[in-house]
């Protein structure tokens, strides 16, 4: 086991250690999600006027944007919008390693028009050839290893693709439903015919649906950020994601406005360890549900380990949506409001929404959105989807009944309901063996006598680091008096407080290594209230931080690494920094995002 894997293993023990009211069966290492993200963030950006682009909003500067992407020929780079809105009549393809950026989403817009067609905005996609190849043993929940006589197809570092067949459960088959049972994992390595996993499995499989496995080849470094995304067509038929990935891994979406939607704003596919923070994501077309029409964010077939958090939604039919066997993931502090659907009543929608075909082990953690609504259109979920510590401000939690199955074995533990509306503040839950523990449903604590709680979290040892010191952690949930609590991204719509949140180091997460061509990290960049210089290399440097207007505002030597904060005093606009020794000379351009 690599040195990796032990430090994961002993961090997720170390929660198992404090005595969790949810029993260790019946949970997965959600710790995944924000351990196992790595981003490298890009040294070298370009500016996509100097490819030709002129975001006047009138003409098309498709062609400009991908020669920009072009120049890199596959290389880690960043694309850098100046303030402006960019037009884009064609379907933007994103290729490995390569960040969109802005000057934050009230700067940058990228407008998307197909004359209303049925597409996708930006795609992170790679169609895969690999094919899949029979698992023998070792597939329990839990387990580490697998064994085929085929394992020597994988390698240490292969991101690979485990299904198999549905079973029984699927009482509503569609062939874009097949093989809804599944996990995205990351190869540790291979000795024989063993195939070690750097991530535990969350879910029993069954010999007789023939599990299997193959290697992936995934769209990875990429990513989006500080920039508002907005179509403005309505497709006449069928839908298209804002943003769409499929078959990627370690990617990223960090404070984008994504505004109306001709689908779903976000939608995943198959994919590992995708960030989604700090975005404002807002209404849509329709909200009839047919083509996604109305959702925000949805993860589909397999994907895992993916963190959404800290976000804004408003005005849809389903913030958050998981279906066909996504897992693993983790939707936290985030806020959502103006729920809505085409039908009657038309707020009776689930912003919190399980879609069948067996999502599963899936952790709602703090978050402040209208109703939980797990229903069977797609046939069931599958188990240990957890609800801790959110509260539902209007029709509660509620759960429909299947027509031969249900969605047995969820978690609900903390919760609140607030609305005592005629029809308001429900718990209402359908299937079997459901672990409960100290929800508050209008006042009332259920189960009865479950009042102490002292679990904080499924996934952190402290508050996230975006948290707001003046709010108490955990906000929501027993021993808080009900419905009195906060989370930072209420507080950010409340306030109209910057709704898209570009990240800064209190909210990013810090590489851990360097890339080989350069000796220099900077990070965040755009920054909002701090930027970080960091050194690959010892020894004495010269730093100059110079002014949009030319004035020097920082002089200093160094040898270690730099925090440098930003006050009232730096406005918006780009800045430049000069770094060098006796051997060499660094520019690099920092974005200040206010």
């Amino acid at each position: 086991m690599s040195l990796k894997s032990i430090l994961l293993l002993l961090f997720f023990l170390s929660l198992k250690g404090l005595a969790q009211v949810i029993p260790s069966d019946r949970q997965v290492d959600w710790t995944e999600a924000l351990q196992s993200y790595q981003f490298k963030n890009p040294s070298t950006e370009v500016n996509v006027i100097d490819f030709g682009a002129v975001g006047d909003g009138i003409n098309n500067d498709w062609q400009s944007i991908q020669n920009a992407i072009d120049f890199f020929e596959g290389k880690l780079g960043a694309i850098y919008f100046p303030n402006g809105i960019y037009l884009i009549k064609q379907p933007l393809i994103i290729p490995d390693s390569i960040v969109l950026f802005g000057d934050g989403a009230s700067q940058t817009s990228l407008v998307f028009n197909f004359e209303n067609v049925s597409a996708n905005c930006i795609i992170f996609k790679r169609n895969q050839e690999n094919s899949f190849f029979l698992v023998d043993d070792g597939y329990t929940k839990g387990s580490m290893l697998l064994i085929s006589d085929s394992a020597f197809l994988l390698h240490a570092g292969d991101v690979a693709q485990l299904r198999q067949k549905n079973g029984e459960w699927d009482d509503k088959p569609i062939s874009w439903g097949d093989f809804a049972v599944g996990q995205i994992v990351r190869i540790n390595h291979i000795l024989g015919d063993s195939i070690y996993l750097e991530q535990a499995l969350r879910f029993n499989y069954s010999p007789e649906l023939n599990p299997q496995i193959r290697k992936v080849d995934p769209i990875v470094n990429s990513g989006i950020q500080c920039l508002k995304i907005k179509r403005i067509d309505q497709a006449e038929t069928g839908g298209g994601a804002n943003m769409l990935l499929s078959y990627c891994a370690n990617c990223q979406i960090r404070g984008v406005e994504s505004d109306t939607s001709a689908g779903s704003h976000i939608d995943i596919f198959n994919s590992l360890n995708i960030l989604v923070d700090g975005n404002y994501i807002h209404h849509s077309f329709e909200y009839d549900g047919a083509s996604k029409h109305g959702y925000g964010i949805t993860l589909n077939n397999s994907s895992s380990a993916c963190l959404i958090t800290n976000n804004i939604f408003r005005h849809l039919r389903h913030a958050m949506m998981v279906k066909t066997g996504a897992n693993g993931n983790v939707f936290s502090y985030n806020y959502s409001i103006e729920a809505v659907r085409s039908e009657w009543p038309n707020d009776l929608s689930g912003d919190i929404s399980l879609h069948g075909h067996f999502a599963y082990a899936n952790l709602f953690e703090g978050n402040i959105a209208q109703n939980v609504i797990i229903d069977h259109y797609w046939g069931p979920s599958g188990p240990y989807n957890t609800f801790f510590r959110n509260r539902l401000s209007l029709y509660g939690i509620i759960m429909t009944s299947g027509d031969s199955t249900t969605s047995d074995q969820q978690n609900f533990v903390g919760n609140e309901t607030t609305d005592d509306s005629f029809f308001h503040g429900q718990y209402a839950l359908t299937g079997s063996s459901h672990f409960e523990f100290g929800n508050s449903i209008l006042g009332s604590v259920i189960p009865t006598g479950t009042i102490e709680l002292n679990d904080s979290s499924y996934y952190l040892t402290s508050a996230p680091d975006f948290w707001n010191n003046e709010i108490v952690w955990p906000s929501i949930g027993i021993p808080n008096e009900p419905d009195s609590g906060s989370i930072p991204a209420k507080q950010r719509f409340i306030e109209d407080d910057q709704l898209a949140l570009c990240p800064d180091s209190s909210a990013s997460f810090v590489p851990q290594d360097y890339s080989a061509d350069f000796e220099v990290l900077i990070w965040p960049n755009p920054a909002r209230h701090q930027f970080n210089i960091q050194f690959s290399e010892k020894g004495e440097w010269n730093i100059k931080f110079f002014a949009p207007d030319g004035r020097v505002i920082l002089e200093t030597i160094t040898e270690k690494n730099i925090n440098f904060k930003l006050n009232e005093n730096h406005q918006t606009g780009i800045y430049l920094l000069k770094i060098w020794n006796k051997e060499k000379v660094i520019t690099r351009k920092i974005i200040v995002v206010k």
